[in-house]
């Protein structure tokens, strides 16, 4: 259903100009969904989401893998850091831009890598907390206050939302419940308008989103099956998580 933007990757022809749309190291729910509805909603070809993270850290964040079964998205069509060094050759001998979502400033060896030795360029960010005065010139660049981030992504493409998948409409509601912790706190005009755009595809009062949150933080509390290392690897990547968030605002 969604497009496997992992074989897109890997057949990039050469000379061809690729979009890479980045969340920050956090890869939590509301970067990886914002950079995947971007990509999806871009009008534009070859623009796909990085997830700023190794392919087995995924398995950690147990409520976005949730919702990907729920939107019958194969996690092995998404693209991870190693599969960005597995292409390089094939990237070298392409032009490569980056789209920054919910953050404004390039985060991780991979990214800036892309940047300083391949010449790779920050074209659009969309983003929610504070500005850091970079690329100024990015179009879209939209750095605004919301609860989630995939509010602007989705407000920034409100034309296209209308006609995505029905499948999809769960995926793009997660990280705006999960952030606003069911549309209940932190919520500003962006947020309700982004609920909006998704309303006539969802049959959704308060009582459903606030089951689907509960649903997702049960999910992601979830660590079963998971080794001592994981959980190790789990607890450091939220306290990472949370003290980013506290410092950036």
């Amino acid at each position: 259903m969604l497009m496997q933007f992992g074989s897109l990757l890997r057949n990039i022809a050469e000379k061809s100009r690729i979009t890479l749309v980045t969340g920050n190291q956090s890869a939590d729910m509301d970067s990886v969904v914002s950079a995947i509805a971007y990509s999806t909603l871009s009008s534009k070809s070859l623009v796909l989401p990085l997830i700023n993270i190794p392919r087995q850290d995924f398995d950690l964040r147990r409520d976005i893998v949730h919702v990907m079964k729920q939107s019958d998205i194969n996690v092995k069509d998404l693209i991870f850091l190693d599969d960005i060094e597995t292409c390089w050759d094939k990237l070298a001998k392409a032009k490569v831009d980056l789209i920054l979502v919910d953050h404004n400033k390039p985060q991780g060896d991979v990214v800036k890598n892309l940047m300083e030795k391949l010449g790779a360029k920050v074209v659009g960010i969309i983003d929610h907390h504070e500005d850091e005065k970079l690329f100024t010139d990015a179009s879209p660049r939209i750095i605004q206050k919301s609860g989630s981030c995939i509010s602007l992504v989705l407000n920034h493409f409100k034309e296209q939302v209308g006609q995505i998948d029905p499948k999809l409409v769960r995926l793009f509601l997660s990280p705006l419940v999960i952030d606003t912790s069911g549309l209940k706190h932190r919520v500003e005009q962006v947020d309700k308008d982004a609920l909006e755009l998704l309303l006539p595809k969802l049959q959704a009062d308060q009582a459903f989103l606030q089951a689907w949150t509960d649903e997702l933080n049960t999910a992601k509390q979830n660590v079963e099956g998971l080794s001592l290392r994981d959980l190790l690897r789990k607890d450091y990547k939220e306290y990472r998580t949370k003290a980013g968030r506290t410092t950036s605002g």
